[in-house]
């Protein structure tokens, strides 16, 4: 054996695994991953020699600040830590790389299609850092060299995430149009309706916006003033941030979690679906049986409602809450007008019927 490829978490695996090999081996290369807003990395020749966890036993090092997170945190589970483990000896490692979260979800995907291998994130990340060793150093590229890598997890508990198509999309690991192939139907016939229409096929109008700095207060009030229950937020940038739900803000407010005056950033959701002009309705049919409402082109709000009105043909006498309201609203002037009228011949008669 020449390398191991090994994850870092709690540390107790490489730990253990580099220090036995290296009684054999001395000539044994370590290679630790760690994923991306992990801070267990360290900077070649530059290893921390305190391995104590406390304040001031280890050091920043570029490799971790130089590789954040992305937008949605760390999603990679079993490995990376924002603090050191005092059972993880970072200084067995001769060589530390960083694993971005989508490189090792598609790569986790890849080695469950080709390999038959049913395993979680962390193999992915695992594999994907060798995989990138080896093509950046391509003298190791030879039979003469063994690289051993340890896939530490199984598929078991993440049925629902990198296993799922649109979990990959929602968190930009995937495109929509490979999300939308691995839901079509490949081996029998498709029956499913809106085959033939595409999104900008529908009425669309435009979404009602709110701010992550509005108070709760003010966005029940808009939720009573436009009869929604649920808007699409942005942050103070004008960025889309992701939805606020009444029950979301009903189940915050009734724990004592927020009070009527505190911003809605703490009650909103962050995974609101996007969808682009182009997807076809059959498809959005079936994001609608995950999500309750999508966010199109980032200027239109879609639910169900938006699809019955092209599905079943709306009869005469069922309205809009538009054509409701104004429906009220010239209903109510007829009736200040009728009272008018009524008052005013009310005043006549008493004027003159007495004479």
């Amino acid at each position: 054996m020449d390398f191991l490829v090994a994850g870092a978490g709690t540390g107790g695996t490489i730990t253990g695994i580099a220090r036995k090999l290296k009684e054999k081996n001395k000539d044994v290369k370590i290679i630790g991953v760690d994923p991306n807003g992990s801070i267990l990395a360290q900077d070649p020749g530059n290893p921390d020699r305190d391995p104590s966890w406390s304040k001031g036993g280890f050091m920043e090092h570029a490799i971790n600040k130089n590789n954040p997170a992305g937008p949605w945190g760390q999603q990679t589970e079993g490995i990376g830590y924002d603090f050191i483990p005092r059972v993880c000896d970072r200084n067995v490692v001769d060589i530390w790389m960083k694993g971005p979260d989508k490189e090792s979800f598609v790569m986790a995907r890849e080695l469950m299609a080709k390999e038959g291998f049913m395993c979680g994130g962390s193999s992915g990340t695992a594999m994907y850092a060798a995989i990138k060793y080896i093509t950046e150093n391509p003298k190791y590229n030879t039979p003469d060299y063994t690289v051993v890598v340890v896939l530490p997890d199984n598929i078991r508990n993440y049925m629902t995430k990198h296993l799922n198509a649109d979990w990959m999309y929602e968190r930009s690991f995937m495109s929509e149009e490979e999300c939308a192939d691995v839901n079509k139907a490949k081996y029998i016939q498709d029956r499913s309706w809106g085959q033939n229409f595409c999104v900008r096929d529908l009425v669309m109008n435009p979404a009602v916006f709110v701010r992550t700095t509005d108070t709760c207060e003010h966005v029940i009030n808009q939720m009573r003033n436009k009869g929604f229950d649920q808007f699409p937020v942005k942050d103070e940038k004008g960025d889309v941030y992701g939805v606020v739900t009444a029950n979301g803000l009903l189940t915050r407010l009734g724990k004592g979690q927020l009070v009527n005056d505190d911003h809605i950033k703490r009650a909103c959701v962050r995974d609101l679906r996007h969808v682009s002009l182009g997807v076809k309705l059959n498809e959005l049919v079936r994001i609608l049986g995950r999500n309750s409402f999508v966010l199109v082109d980032n200027k239109f709000f879609i639910t169900f409602s938006d699809i019955f009105d092209l599905m079943v043909k709306k009869p005469e006498w069922v309205m809009t809450k538009e054509e409701y309201e104004r429906s009220q609203a010239a209903t109510t002037r007829n009736i200040v007008i009728a009272g008018f009228v009524a008052f005013a011949a009310g005043a006549l008669l008493s004027k003159f019927g007495g004479k």
